[in-house]
């Protein structure tokens, strides 16, 4: 059971992210997240249904690995290290959050997108 909430959670941080990055508003996550209940659907998959994300995404992903292989790269370890960043804010995010006495998912868009810029921040100074 706590696994199924650390999840719901995690999902919740998802989709917060993609509210601070602009691609969803905050009520279209809220609406995702309620229809996801008692499914199996993962978020993207809702959010694409009810016309939030486009599939045109996937085109360009398809792109993206496109140039990374015209640049000679491999597109999957691209991505792992991107993911492996991604972790290791998200973590920094998370701690100093607690840290300060609050969480991810109780703070607004606005307070996570200074904290990401504040751990990236962090990070070029070293």
């Amino acid at each position: 059971m706590a696994q199924v909430k650390r999840g719901q959670q995690m999902l919740r941080r998802l989709g917060d992210l993609l509210v601070v990055e602009g691609l969803i508003t905050d009520g279209q996550l809220r609406q995702a997240l309620t229809e996801q209940k008692g499914k199996t659907d993962k978020l993207g998959t809702i959010l694409v249904s009810l016309g939030f994300i486009t599939e045109e995404l996937g085109d360009v992903l398809f792109s993206l690995v496109n140039v990374a292989r015209l640049s000679s790269l491999d597109a999957e370890d691209v991505l792992q290290r991107a993911i492996e960043k991604f972790r290791r804010r998200f973590t920094t995010m998370e701690a100093d959050l607690n840290a300060r006495g609050t969480s991810v998912g109780s703070v607004s868009p606005e307070e996570l997108e200074r904290s990401r810029e504040a751990v990236k921040a962090q990070e070029r100074t070293r």
